[in-house]
């Protein structure tokens, strides 16, 4: 089952349903890891506006990349590992994201 919750992750992932679609699924599978997802949008909005430029440096997966696009925020991603940046750019869509592979 897992396999397939992957897949589907990973597809919808590219798309712009992928944010609330989630928000929704953690609301009722994942309570503790959408209270983790709001605690860092209320910490992070003190210090990212429209506009600012952001640094995510290993970034792995996205989790915090997510929250500062969310914010409004440029952000430049670094990741080493060429699964994870592949993974990251399915966040394109969320708005002004670079990814370096590095």
């Amino acid at each position: 089952m897992s396999g397939i919750r992957t897949a589907v992750r990973s597809a919808l992932r590219a798309t712009p349903i992928y944010s609330p679609v989630r928000l929704v699924f953690l609301g009722v599978f994942g309570r503790a890891k959408l209270a983790s997802i709001r605690r860092a949008r209320s910490l992070y909005a003190n210090f990212i506006g429209q506009g600012d430029l952001v640094f995510d440096v290993g970034a792995s997966v996205g989790d915090y990349t997510e929250v500062f696009l969310a914010l409004g925020g440029h952000v430049v991603a670094l990741e080493p590992n060429p699964e994870s940046a592949a993974q990251l750019s399915k966040l394109r869509h969320l708005g002004q994201l670079q990814i370096e592979e590095v």
